[in-house]
């Protein structure tokens, strides 16, 4: 999947919002 950082940003916020635990899943992020 090509998305750019930017965008995995606002996705993880998203996310995070509905409940998600973006943190965890994704650990190759850092």
């Amino acid at each position: 999947m090509g998305v750019s950082g930017s965008t995995l940003r606002k996705y993880s916020d998203v996310l995070e919002r509905e409940g998600y635990d973006v943190k965890k899943s994704s650990r190759g992020r850092r």
